[in-house]
């Protein structure tokens, strides 16, 4: 196969003031072994040289694309970058990563393996429930064969999810699930967990009349409301001393503002703890601007290399990091399975690992963090 043969692959790269990462990003997608892509560049108002360095990229090769936009959130950059694509497939980077040279390749041989026809949907942001319920209404109408989804609200959109399955629609939980037991399997990190084994560690970094204070996602989201549960658990007799909880809606610059308002209303504030990525980064960008780090401990959930940085530059004592990678392409992996009438595992624990200073290095915990360096090895992905 030449080639011209292959599908074309649309990468989308939604970004925010990512000038120090942005130059290894784009080149790890510019030197995929996969030619034919469509590199698609959303700038989201950025106010660094984000825009100067893909507009440089744009004019040494012709597959880049680049738009911009106000700042609207990344899950706004990242509709944008769908509604510009033409490929036949998605794939996503983040501006703060870099991916392996067959790592395009990988995706698509795992496509062409199980022969999915994968549409991705998203609203403007992680909070907006009625817009992720208006997608619902839509997929429905398009009656696929099975929806995979990582519910916003816990009780909002079971009326229409049990719509779509009247219809003969299967559906698969990702990540989050809903009040009701619409689906049909579930994938997901087992959140209390998650929230027990930060909550166990953030223990023994206080001590006993310590003031601490969580920074979570979204208010009501199965994920929040079962880390924040699992982490007073792990606190044990110290969850008393949580003073206040916030909500920062998946937004690091909310999360970065509520955190710069709890430390000046928490003067003596020892402990912030982030329940998603959005939260946990936005929390610890505000305790390094403040050069705090020496006075308030950071512990968050979920990694990014941006995360991974600020623990090697000692903002993060600690972070839990879901294995997200295994979560989809294991939820796909059953869900075809289910499609095709095969055995197919109806609820699945993609796990999670604590994250430290002490063991970031070792080798299992750089699969861990860097999961798209070793899609090759898709043995580690079975549970």
């Amino acid at each position: 196969m030449t080639e011209n043969d292959k599908n074309l692959i649309s990468v989308i790269i939604p970004l925010y003031n990512a000038e120090k990462y942005l130059k290894n990003c784009i080149t790890s997608v510019v030197g995929q072994t996969y030619r034919n892509l469509e590199i698609i560049l959303v700038d989201d108002g950025s106010n660094d040289k984000s825009l100067s360095i893909c507009e440089k990229f744009a004019l040494q090769d012709n597959r880049i694309k680049v738009f911009h936009q106000n700042n609207g959130g990344v899950a706004s950059a990242r509709n944008k970058g769908l509604s510009e694509a033409s490929g036949e497939f998605i794939a996503w980077v983040d501006s703060d990563d870099s991916i392996e040279p067959e790592y395009i390749q990988n995706l698509y041989d795992a496509v062409k393996e199980y022969n999915a026809d994968i549409r991705v949907w998203a609203p403007e942001e992680e909070n907006d429930v009625d817009g992720q319920n208006k997608l619902i209404e839509r997929a429905t109408e398009e009656k696929p064969d099975a929806i995979l989804i990582s519910p916003s609200s816990f009780t909002e959109s079971d009326q229409l999810l049990k719509k779509a399955k009247e219809q003969g629609i299967h559906i698969a939980f990702i990540d989050s699930y809903t009040q009701e037991e619409v689906q049909d399997l579930t994938v997901a990190t087992d959140n209390l967990e998650a929230g027990q084994i930060l909550g166990r560690f953030a223990k023994d970094l206080v001590g006993t009349d310590d003031q601490i204070a969580i920074v979570s996602h979204v208010k009501g989201v199965s994920t929040a409301v079962e880390r924040e549960k699992g982490f007073r658990t792990g606190l044990g007799s110290l969850k008393d001393n949580i003073v206040d909880v916030v909500y920062c809606d998946s937004r690091y610059d909310k999360s970065y503002e509520l955190t710069k308002e709890l430390m000046k209303k928490y003067p003596d504030l020892k402990m912030i703890a982030g329940m998603n990525e959005y939260s946990s980064v936005g929390a610890a960008r505000a305790v390094k601007a403040a050069k705090a780090e020496n006075r308030i401990r950071v512990v968050g959930v979920d990694s990014s290399q941006e995360a991974v940085q600020l623990m090697e530059h000692g903002i993060f004592q600690g972070i839990v990091v879901q294995k997200a990678f295994k979560m989809g392409y294991v939820g796909v992996r059953e869900t075809v399975k289910m499609l095709r009438g095969e055995d197919y595992k109806k609820n699945i624990n993609s796990g999670c690992q604590l994250v430290t200073p002490d063991n970031m290095y070792t080798s299992e915990i750089e699969k861990l963090l860097f999961p798209f360096n070793t899609l090759k090895t898709y043995g580690d992905l079975t549970p």
